[in-house]
């Protein structure tokens, strides 16, 4: 079987294998979808209802992919609240590190998860005027996105029992699946091995290896002239801290950590000590949430420059970091 029909029969095997009840009802809205769209000769209409099916219900499908490769549910940042939309990117790696990925397909592919996000927090709405061909592409978009979800997720499927096999259950047809295959373009068969590659999962790397990483980060940003550095005022830290939490090398809001593993790292040309406290007094607003989140929406005069300043080398330390989570 090419990888490629092995995709697609991993997303049926996902929607029809029983997990739990508040997952299990997905597949059937997932089922609805595809059944409008190759069941039939699909009408505009169709694609509407299609692709509101597919947009509404992917943090869904992504919760029950999950709980299939892990045998329990998404966990919630912190104890008693609600999973949010942040926890299930973030339990899958493949997605979470789409955006600190160097690969100009995987930038392609966070860009289309970004999409996904706006969707849904405009309650899955495209314009009710789009063309024909503007809803085709939007499907396209979140096709791919499932499949490279499902795909990425195989190997680990199968570590945990599952043994993939095609789903009878909805079409049987090959031409149905060469007619899904059509819309999810960033799969071919000349980059199959590489595109199914998971992204490096830094929270599971050894301590040592983490730290040793992110100091290698640290002073590659810092670089042969510390005072031309982005790193040069204590503000500046916020966008280490950041960067370090939303990587997996810290825990959120664990300050007494992160102080102990810089200290420990004894950086001789560090061009400015992290203050813990004033760090700590920092992360608020825009500063808590993922960088992914960050807006200089409000902002103005003093603050807005500071932002700008403070987003500059975050951005700068996300690249260095991203490329060093991808060495081999």
């Amino acid at each position: 079987m090419c990888i490629r029909d092995r995709i697609i029969d991993s997303v049926f095997y996902v929607t029809d294998t029983p997990s739990i009840d508040s997952l299990d009802n997905v597949g059937i809205f997932i089922q609805r979808a595809f059944t409008n769209l190759y069941g039939k000769r699909a009408t505009i209409v169709d694609k509407f209802v299609a692709f509101n099916l597919l947009v509404t219900k992917f943090e869904a499908y992504l919760k029950k992919l999950y709980y299939l490769m892990k045998g329990h549910e998404v966990p919630a940042q912190n104890p008693g609240e609600d999973v949010t939309w942040k926890n299930v990117i973030y339990a899958h790696k493949c997605l979470w590190n789409l955006k600190y990925s160097t690969d100009e397909g995987k930038q392609q592919l966070y860009q289309y998860l970004m999409l996904i996000k706006g969707w849904r927090n405009s309650e899955s709405h495209i314009s009710p005027t789009a063309s024909e061909q503007e809803v085709d592409t939007a499907i396209s978009i979140i096709l791919t996105m499932y499949f490279y979800a499902t795909g990425s997720s195989i190997t680990d499927l199968e570590m945990n029992g599952h043994e993939i096999q095609k789903s009878e259950s909805v079409h049987k047809e090959n031409s149905y699946f060469h007619k899904v295959i059509q819309l999810h373009p960033y799969y071919n068969e000349e980059n199959d091995d590489q595109q199914l590659v998971a992204e490096a999962n830094v929270k599971d790397w050894p301590e040592e290896k983490r730290i040793a990483t992110l100091k290698k980060s640290i002073c590659q940003l810092i670089g042969y002239e510390p005072k031309r550095s982005p790193l040069s005022k204590q503000r500046h830290w916020i966008a280490i801290y950041r960067i370090a939490a939303d990587k997996g090398f810290i825990i959120e809001g664990d300050f007494a950590y992160f102080k102990r593993i810089i200290d420990d790292m004894q950086i001789s040309n560090l061009p400015v000590p992290l203050k813990i406290e004033l760090l700590q007094s920092s992360i608020k607003d825009v500063y808590a949430k993922d960088i992914e989140d960050w807006t200089d929406d409000n902002l103005s005069g003093k603050k807005l420059a500071e932002y700008e300043d403070i987003k500059k080398c975050a951005d700068a330390f996300a690249k260095i970091v991203g490329n060093n989570i991808n060495t081999k």
